[in-house]
């Protein structure tokens, strides 16, 4: 199985720097190969066909050289097999010597720079570096996963090295000629005269050692509970390697409901400040986007504007703090899913412009705010975070399309046509572009308070504005799909408009590669919000894993620079692959598809155990019945009926079960077994109602009884683990008993579907 895994995994490894299998954290010295078992055999010994494939692959025999473990038959670990390894091999044979002998225990048996051990290392600061700092960040990291993948504890130095050898973390000024090239987060590092440098301003030298510790150290941070490893004879980062990375995007947010921000989130390079605790602290390379509201921000500025801040004076309200939150709890409150402002009234906007600054106040003055930014130093000048581009606030909608319909507003949005020459007298902009230009004027007047700040605002409406434009300080956040069914930039959605009746991909695709040219003429940045998430019926997943490869390079293609990937609900249905797939793709969305494949089967055999082959089949089958459903579905409003084509499901369920249930068999660790039993409990749901017909009303004793056993084993495994079976645990609850007589998808969620022609 590892040698299979291996081959799968290629295209994901530095060629020669890592070895073919996966391991645990806790299993620092597994199983992923046994020195001298050269030939991968399963029974793991050491005998004279390990002798004979290693003779064969140094007389260059073409099995022998693509069938060989290499880690297993580098004997004495210099990343080479020659007559040396033969030798100590034979003595192994004879008994003279012991496999045992030649390990250390660690994951890593020798770690080199350079060709020179990694014991011959410091890790060397600048001498002006102060503990919080992302240098010293970098540092602690690289020392941490050093020590724990070879067992060398390196020491951390301020200032020039004593030692020949060092690992040298260059803080560059964010503002000098280098601190230009690199920006806020590339980063370079290069093996040269003994030193490994590496170069970054606020993120870029945490990028470059994750970047290590991935491709080299065989570390893998899959969630916030495990962090898994590759294990190697001989790691060697080559003289002369000289690498110079410009992230793909400029802001990236994955949620989900994992790990913590040292162990998930800047591992995986997420930079939003919805990644964990997101904090303003230089330490942790500080964060980039939107500051306290991620989106609606209208109704909150309507309530800071139009609330009663307390006298300076009043000693019920001694902090400026206290005064700014007694004026936002004291303001108008508006209906927040119905009520948009008019986006034409110099007076609304005035009284939204003036909620925005008092927000900014309440969020410097407030010290409880610690994960709020300081947008201006002592001297009232704009911080340095503020000048180079990494702040915006919102000025967006409320979560609702109730668009004001005022005269002018509907004029503007729809325009005015001539009808005897047939040409617009007012071109019509579309509630997009209406709502647009209301945020560009925020853009343009924050300036005067807060240079170098930008603001961004969301787009619900799609429609292509004929004159107004994004300002270059405006970030338009361009939110969902048409159709999470069917990829993007496909024409598959054909005329489907789906249950809402409202938007599919070949309007989205047109939309999106107009507001991606705007943006590129204005200067604007375009984000991307993808509902990738199973929002509300948590028994059932969203099908939508392979599509996230095609949909995130058609994003990147059509210039968008931010992508905010909605994670969240249970993690009952791969929601953590997703999630885990999205930071991946964040990270380089123009990765090939083998590679996106090779990335999916790791994180299953590491969540999953040696049935990932068999859980990967499952996820092809269980995503063809979502192709083969017959609509266009979003995530956020359709039901688990209308994602799956339940004639597929109830066709192929006895053998999409049997996979799961192989799966289990072959699981080796308590959780990896906790994890397929729910999968299984899950799929039973979906399988037994799409298979209700078959099973039951129409079957026989046998699939009846076979029927209500299954059922009644899904029902107790949801009611034991007391699992969530909907966002609103008043909308829906689990029932209060199993009732054969009716199709589960109907009991458990009242009407799993809006399609008439869909059971039930």
């Amino acid at each position: 199985m590892k040698k299979i895994l291996s081959a799968l995994l290629a295209v994901l490894m530095l060629a020669g720097a890592l070895s073919v299998g996966l391991s645990a954290q806790e299993f620092l010295n597994d199983d992923t190969y046994t020195l001298g078992n050269a030939d991968g055999s399963a029974d793991k010994k050491i005998n004279g066909q390990d002798l004979y494939i290693m003779c064969s692959y140094l007389a260059g025999g073409t099995y022998a050289v693509n069938n060989i473990v290499r880690d297993a038959a580098d004997m004495n670990a210099d990343g080479k097999i020659n007559a040396t390894d033969v030798y100590y091999l034979k003595r192994i044979a004879v008994g003279s010597l012991a496999a045992s002998d030649l390990e250390n225990g660690f994951q890593v048996y020798r770690f080199a720079i350079g060709g020179t051990d990694i014991s011959e290392f410091d890790i060397s600061l600048p001498d002006y570096t102060s503990d919080e700092t992302n240098a010293v960040y970098t540092a602690e990291t690289l020392y941490k996963y050093i020590l724990e993948a070879t067992g060398v504890a390196l020491p951390i130095v301020r200032g020039e090295s004593t030692r020949e050898h060092s690992i040298v973390i260059h803080e560059v000024d964010r503002w000098s000629e280098l601190g230009e090239r690199l920006q806020n987060e590339n980063y370079m590092y290069k093996v040269a005269d003994g030193k490994l440098e590496l170069y970054g301003t606020y993120r870029g030298n945490m990028y470059a050692a994750f970047e290590i510790i991935e491709d080299y150290l065989g570390f893998r941070f899959f969630d916030g509970t495990y962090t898994y490893l590759y294990k190697s004879r001989y790691v060697n980062i080559p003289d002369g390697t000289d690498v110079f990375f410009e992230p793909y995007l400029r802001f990236r947010q994955t949620g989900q409901n994992v790990g913590s921000l040292d162990t998930y989130y800047l591992p995986s390079r997420m930079n939003g400040t919805r990644s964990g605790p997101a904090t303003s602290d230089l330490k942790h390379g500080t964060f980039y986007g939107h500051q306290f509201c991620n989106a609606h921000s209208y109704g909150l500025y309507w309530r800071m504007a139009t609330g009663t801040r307390p006298a300076d004076d009043d000693p019920n309200y001694p902090t400026e703090a206290s005064r700014y939150n007694q004026q936002y709890e004291s303001g108008f409150q508006q209906d927040e899913l119905n009520w948009q402002p008019c986006a034409t009234r110099d007076d609304i906007y005035n009284t939204l412009f003036s909620g925005l600054i008092d927000t900014v106040k309440r969020m410097e003055s407030w010290e409880g705010f610690a994960w709020y930014y300081d947008f201006k130093d002592e001297n009232g000048e704009p911080t340095d975070y503020v000048k180079s581009g990494q702040a915006s606030m919102s000025f967006s909608l409320c979560d609702n399309e109730k668009y004001c319909t005022c005269r002018y507003c509907n004029l503007k949005a729809n325009g005015k046509l001539n009808n005897k020459t047939g040409e617009w007298v007012t071109p019509p902009e579309g509630y997009s572009g209406v709502y647009v230009d209301l945020a560009n004027r925020a853009a343009r007047d924050i300036q005067e308070y807060y240079p170098g700040i930008r603001i961004h605002t969301i787009l619900y409406n799609h429609d292509i504005p004929t004159t107004v434009r994004p300002d270059k300080n405006l970030i338009v956040y361009y939110c969902g799909q048409g159709c999470n069914n069917h990829i993007l930039g496909s024409d598959e959605c054909g005329t489907c408009l789906g249950q809402l009746g409202k938007e599919n991909n070949v309007f989205t695709n047109k939309s999106l590669k107009a507001w991606g040219e705007m943006c590129r003429e204005t200067g604007a940045e375009m984000w991307y919000w993808y509902y990738g998430v199973t929002y509300h019926y948590y028994l059932v997943g969203l099908p939508c894993i392979f599509n996230l490869y095609y949909d995130y390079q058609y994003l990147y293609n059509v210039g968008v620079r931010g992508i905010n990937y909605e994670g969240g609900g249970r993690n009952y249905n791969f929601g953590t692959l997703k999630a885990y797939l999205s930071t991946r793709l964040q990270w380089n969305p123009t990765m090939t598809y083998d590679e996106y494949i090779g990335y999916m089967k790791e994180y299953l055999y590491m969540y999953y155990g040696d049935g990932y082959e068999e859980i990967y089949e499952f996820i092809e089958m269980e995503n063809t019945a979502g192709d083969e459903c017959g609509t266009c579905f979003i995530s956020n409003f359709d039901r688990p009926g209308d994602m799956y084509s339940y004639e597929y499901i109830a066709e192929h369920y006895e053998y999409m079960r049997e996979l799961l249930v192989t799966a289990l068999e072959k699981a080796d660790r308590p959780e990896r077994i906790e994890r397929i039993e729910t999968l299984i409990c899950c799929f039973d749901f979906l399988g037994l109602s799409s298979a209700y017909d078959d099973m039951y009303v129409n079957g026989d004793a046998e699939s009846r009884a076979l029927y209500e056993e299954r059922y009644t084993d899904f029902y107790n495994y949801i009611v034991d683990n007391n699992m969530a079976i909907f966002s609103d645990p008043v909308t829906y609850t689990v029932p209060e008993t199993c009732d054969f007589t009716v199709n589960p998808m109907t009991q458990f969620y009242d009407r799993g579907s809006r399609r008439p022609d869909v059971t039930p």
